[in-house]
C-alpha cells in the first residue's frame, strides 16, 4: 500500500442565529436518524437559512436511533415530520396502510460507502466476516446484499450485526467489533497521510500542510472543519494547499511536500 489512512469524523453542528419567531408559529416535530449527517443536513441547512421560519413553522427536531424506530414514532403520532428515513422502510409502512405518506425526497444517490479493516481488499474477502448495517429492514441491507453478489455471495455467506445508524457502526468499527460496515458522509471521509511513520493520528495533524483539491470544494470543507473541530488556530491550524488534481496530490505527498491529503474514501481509493 502506497500510502496510510487515518479515517476522521466531522461532526458539524450548524449554528446560526434565528431570525425573529413568528407569532403562533406551528410548532412541527422532525424525527432524523442519528446524529448529524448526510441526511440531516437538508433539514439543518433549512433551519440556518431561516426557511421554516418564514413559513410559520417552529422544527423541533429529534434524533432516533434508526429509521424503523422514527418511523414506529411516526406511526404512532408522536413525530409529525420523518425528515431522514430511506425509502425501503416507509415503502413498508405505506403498504400495510399505515397512517403515513411521502412528502418528497430530500437525497437521490445513496450516499453510503462500504469501509472495512485493512485485512479486506476485495468484497470476496467479507465471507465468513463481521459486517455491521443498520437492520434487515432497511436500506443498507438492499446495498449489501448488491454488493456481496459482485462476488457471488449472498447475506447469509456473511456474519451480519446490526447496530442503528452510522454513528453507532462508525464506533464500533474503530473498537474492531466490526471487520466492515456502511457508512454515510461524513464519516466517510479519511485523510491519506505520509508514509514515515511522524503521523499517527489526528493529533499529529496540528500545524501541519494538507492538501484539498481546490478551494471550496468538499475536501476544503473537510480539511477546514477539522481543524476548527480540534481548535487549532494561527500557528497550530493546517495549512489547506489546492493542488487541484490527483496526481499532484499524490507526487506531493510522495515527495513530503504536503503531510496529508483530505480526500474522500472513493478518492482515496483512486489515489492507490
Amino acid at each position: 500500500m502506497l500510502h496510510r489512512w487515518i479515517i476522521v469524523a466531522v461532526f458539524m453542528l450548524v449554528a446560526f442565529v434565528g431570525a425573529p419567531r413568528v407569532d403562533a408559529a406551528e410548532k412541527v416535530v422532525m424525527g432524523t436518524i442519528g446524529s448529524f449527517n448526510a441526511f440531516t443536513w437538508p433539514s439543518q441547512i433549512a433551519i440556518a437559512k431561516g426557511f421554516y421560519t418564514e413559513q410559520g413553522i417552529e422544527p423541533d427536531l429529534i434524533s432516533v436511533p434508526s429509521a424503523p424506530a422514527m418511523l414506529q414514532q411516526l406511526a404512532a403520532g408522536s413525530l409529525d415530520v420523518g425528515v431522514s428515513s430511506g425509502l425501503i422502510d416507509p415503502l413498508r409502512l405505506v403498504s400495510r396502510r399505515a397512517p403515513v405518506a411521502f412528502a418528497r425526497y430530500e437525497l437521490r444517490i445513496s450516499p453510503y460507502v462500504l469501509i472495512a479493516n485493512a485485512k479486506i481488499a476485495t468484497i470476496a474477502d467479507l465471507k465468513g466476516k463481521h459486517v455491521a448495517i443498520g437492520s434487515r429492514s432497511d436500506v443498507t441491507y438492499v446495498l449489501i446484499e448488491k454488493m456481496l453478489a459482485t462476488a457471488k455471495l449472498v447475506p447469509d455467506d456473511v456474519d451480519l450485526m446490526y447496530s442503528g445508524a452510522t454513528a453507532a457502526r462508525y464506533a464500533a468499527l474503530k473498537t474492531g467489533a466490526f471487520d466492515a460496515t456502511l457508512l454515510a458522509t461524513p464519516l466517510n471521509f479519511v485523510a491519506m497521510v505520509r508514509n514515515d511513520g511522524k503521523i499517527n493520528s489526528v493529533a499529529d495533524l496540528k500545524g501541519k500542510r494538507i492538501s484539498a483539491s481546490t478551494v471550496g470544494s468538499i475536501t476544503w470543507w473537510f480539511a477546514t472543519q477539522l481543524s476548527k473541530r480540534e481548535g487549532w488556530q494561527g500557528s497550530d491550524a493546517m495549512t489547506i494547499v489546492p493542488l487541484g488534481n490527483f496526481d499532484a496530490m499524490r507526487a506531493a505527498l510522495v515527495t513530503n511536500s504536503i503531510d496529508a491529503i483530505s480526500a474522500t474514501l472513493e478518492g482515496a481509493l483512486l489515489l492507490e
